[in-house]
Parts: structure tokens; sequence; C-alpha cells
């Protein structure tokens, strides 16, 4: 039998670089491919190698700005409830200070589409107040006034009613989920490399 001996201080020191190395490279094909992907709207394969970076870079500034692609992409595929939860993270990590300013934006229209109307109308108003110039402003601004009509018009029902109401609703048209725009954007990382991503359509 083999017997495996403790490794000393600097063996150790070594092999945890060593680990770290391979978890970068990881992370680093995994998000150019996810990236390139997400240009070419290949929405599957990047929402794939997305997913594949962040098992091994779940924290920190690049996880944020991973998620909010990957939130997207979700998004696109119809994952509202995940697309929601990345898209949380990535405003909570700062992605929406750096590469992802309409990432509130498509957080507002997955609770939307959810039927969170609550949520989303909040989160609309708050995206039209803080990037009042942005493209998608004057939409943010206009779903915020349609959903507050539609509940001031709404007749009050209990909670569990509610709840049981929308439970049963049908779920969205392919024209509602269309009707969400796209803009892709370039990673402050992507930059810092030298430029290699080139920006998407707008």
């Amino acid at each position: 039998d083999v017997v495996r001996e403790p490794l000393s201080v600097v063996e150790a020191l070594v092999f945890q670089r060593a680990v770290g190395r391979a978890r970068a490279e990881i992370v680093d094909a995994g998000f150019a491919e996810g990236l390139e992907a997400f240009r070419a709207v290949q929405w599957k394969r990047a929402s794939g190698a997305l997913k594949r970076a962040l098992a091994y870079e779940e924290e920190g500034p690049r996880a944020a700005q991973i998620r909010y692609y990957y939130g997207v992409t979700l998004h696109k595929q119809g994952d509202y409830a995940e697309a929601a939860r990345e898209l949380e993270l990535s405003i909570a990590g700062g992605a929406e200070r750096t590469i992802g300013p309409d990432a509130r934006f498509y957080l507002a229209s997955a609770f939307e589409l959810l039927r969170q109307t609550d949520r989303a109308r909040t989160e609309y108003e708050k995206f039209a107040s803080t990037r009042p110039t942005h493209p998608f402003a004057g939409v943010a601004r206009r779903k915020a006034s349609e959903i507050s009509a539609r509940t001031a018009k709404a007749p009050h029902m209990p909670a569990q009613c509610s709840a049981l109401t929308s439970a049963k609703s049908s779920p969205p048209t392919a024209a509602a989920i269309s009707s969400v725009p796209f803009i892709a954007r370039r990673p402050v990382a992507a930059r810092h490399r030298g430029g290699h991503a080139r920006r998407g359509p707008r």
C-alpha cells in the first residue's frame, strides 16, 4: 500500500496556487464562450457556458458580471424565476454599475411575467428614476403606469384568492416575451484584457 505523506507548507502552497489557476482558467473559458454565444443570440449555449463558469466563481465582481449575462439568457429562454434570482444577485454584486445598466429592467420584466406585479412596478419605477436617459426608461415608465392602472381597476380579493387566480392564469404569450428589448453589453473585464470582446447588437 502507498502511504500518503502530509504535504509540507511549501507543497501545500504550490498545490493551492495550481488549483486556483485551474479554476480561473475554467471560469475564463466559460465566460468567454458564454459571452460569444450571448452576442450571437444563442441563449441555450450561452446559459450552459455561463453556468459552468459560475460553478467555479460564485462571488465577487466578475461573478456578478457573469450572473448578469446568465440572468438575461434565462429570461430569454422563459425561466423567469431563476432569471430574477440571478439578476438580483448581479445587481447586489455591482453589475448594474458596470456592464449591466439594464439588469434592473430585465429583473422588473421577469417579475411582471411571473405576475409579481408589485415587485415589477417597484423595479420598473426604480429603473426609470435611476436611468432616466437609458433607451429602456420610457418603456419602464409606461409599464409601471400600466401595472398601476390595472391594479387600480382590479377588484379587491383576499390574498389566498389572488394567489389561486394567479396560479390558474395562462402563461405569458410569445408576443409578451418577445416584446422585451435586448442589448448586449461588453464586460469591464474584457476591456481591461485588451478589448477582445466586441459589442453585440443594439
